[in-house]
């Protein structure tokens, strides 16, 4: 309904690995599934681990040795607004380097370099409860 096909990802994943099941530079290709329930997916995967997502990522992280640099599961975000970035404190209001026009970023080189901020122009997003806020992209 939301325009997403998000049966796509999997038998995409799942027809890759059936087609050339050999090692690609000592990587196999192929669907992993975690999740403590059957998938329609099951059969074709090349990993299926029941379990909980919750359990499995931690275990993940520690074994590719990337655990020090993984928050764990029940870390908390706390917001923290660029400097300068507010309209008033408190106010959901915030001044951010962004162009109603579409196409590339202006300031943007097209070499990927980082945008010049100060040729940026900038657009006041208003987040407060009731404001209309349309994103496209």
């Amino acid at each position: 309904m939301s325009g997403f096909n998000c049966d796509s990802v999997p038998e995409a994943a799942a027809q890759k690995f059936l087609q050339q099941p050999d090692a690609v530079n000592g990587m196999h290709k192929g669907l992993v599934i975690v999740n403590l329930q059957r998938t329609p997916y099951d059969e074709v995967s090349s990993l299926r681990i029941y379990a909980k997502v919750d359990t499995v990522m931690p275990l993940l992280a520690e074994a590719l040795g990337i655990a020090d640099t993984v928050r764990p599961m029940d870390h908390a975000h706390v917001f923290s607004p660029a400097e300068g970035s507010v309209v008033e404190a408190g106010s959901d209001m915030f001044i951010v380097p962004f162009s109603s026009e579409a196409g590339e970023h202006q300031g943007s080189s097209a070499s990927g370099g980082k945008a010049d901020t100060a040729q940026t122009p900038n657009t006041v997003w208003d987040l407060r409860p009731g404001s209309w806020v349309k994103l496209t992209g």
